[in-house]
């Protein structure tokens, strides 16, 4: 995608953000579900609260395929403010000079090198730390999308346990049993070169045996519980993810064990999203990304927000996988908290979640790595 937009020189104002409604989501989204930029839903402000996406169609496609495609999710003032803002992040942060917590070409999973001068001259394919206060008025922003409404609709019901029904409804869970996680961008690499992420579950190693891939895979979803919630929320076209419906819940076939670091495996998906378009996946699902290289001097290529939420309780089957990125080292430290953002009930469930993430890695040691590469 060409991107005719001048180099952004100044941050975006925050302004217009802050003093706009959150509008409200139905009680009903499934993946049929769809809202056009022309056309909102109701623009009540209700932030206080978060209204719960219960639909047994969303729940029971994560469950059945490991994934699910939300059209629309992001509304369309959070949609151009985030484009704006991650627009000037990334622009800032591939001078080398601005930002460090980057993704680099060619690794494939952390840790990654800090990028902190230009003369490193790193390919970045992301982002990371969206929501670290150092980013000031830029984690402003993401920080409206993370806690949003839309989103964390969607995570309660799909978090929901699958044993807890009223009126033949999985119920919710509360705001208050969510876990702050992580936040990321997703982005093209430049120089033109192209870049692809291996097969891969994001916390089961590709050696273990069958029967500790199948003990490890049910783990993670006790009683058949999801256990967090992740998603890519695209900002522009994005077809970079794919995946193996179903994967998630059972150990690979002979075949997915032989098969190449970047073959096509039988019913591989590529997922197709617009702007605003969300899908949400279970991170056990066998998945990879093919990214294509763009000139990022006159490309925009794809910007997508990866993010995820988890579940309280279950520190054990999640510290790893979150606590590897090292989140940890700064969610509890002076302005860590979330004081700057504007709405009160948006302000307390934001605080609750980074507590509860913070509890999660209170006393843990040192995690090591989910994957190698």
């Amino acid at each position: 995608m060409t991107d005719t937009t001048p180099i952004i020189t100044h941050p975006p104002d925050l302004t217009r953000l802050h003093n706009s409604s959150s509008p409200t989501i139905p009680t009903k989204l499934s993946s049929s579900s769809s809202f056009s930029a022309g056309h909102m839903p109701s623009t009540t402000a209700t932030t206080s609260t978060t209204t719960p996406t219960t639909s047994p169609t969303n729940i029971q496609q994560l469950q059945q395929n490991g994934y699910i495609i939300i059209p629309s999710l992001l509304p369309p003032h959070l949609l151009l403010a985030s484009r704006a803002t991650s627009k000037y992040l990334v622009q800032r942060t591939r001078l080398g000079t601005f930002w460090p917590h980057v993704r680099t070409v060619p690794k494939q999973y952390p840790p990654w090198p800090l990028f902190s001068s230009p003369d490193q001259d790193l390919n970045i394919w992301g982002v990371q730390h969206l929501l670290h206060p150092d980013l000031k008025g830029l984690r402003d922003v993401f920080a409206e999308v993370y806690f949003c409404g839309e989103v964390l609709g969607v995570v309660r019901g799909l978090l929901a346990d699958p044993n807890n029904s009223k009126d033949g409804e999985e119920v919710a869970v509360g705001e208050d049993e969510l876990v702050m996680e992580l936040f990321n961008l997703l982005v093209s690499p430049g120089k033109r070169q192209g870049f692809e992420l291996e097969w891969h579950r994001d916390d089961v190693r590709p050696d273990v045996t069958e029967d500790e891939e199948a003990r490890l895979l049910s783990e993670k979803t006790p009683a058949g519980r999801q256990l967090h919630a992740q998603y890519n929320i695209a900002l522009f076209e994005d077809e970079s993810l794919v995946v193996v419906p179903g994967s998630h819940r059972r150990v690979r076939t002979e075949q997915e064990r032989k098969a190449g670091k970047y073959d096509v495996l039988p019913g591989e998906v590529r997922v197709n999203l617009g702007p605003g378009d969300a899908v949400f996946y279970d991170s056990n699902i066998l998945h990879r990304g093919v990214y294509g290289g763009i000139d990022e001097h006159t490309e925009l290529g794809r910007m997508t927000l990866h993010g995820s939420v988890g579940l309280r309780g279950y520190g054990a089957e999640r510290c790893r996988q979150v606590l590897q990125h090292g989140v940890g080292e700064w969610v509890d430290g002076d302005g860590g908290g979330f004081g700057s953002i504007q709405d009160e009930g948006k302000r307390r469930v934001a605080e609750v979640m980074r507590r509860n993430l913070v509890e999660m890695g209170r006393g843990v040691g040192d995690v090591g790595f989910s994957l190698e590469g």
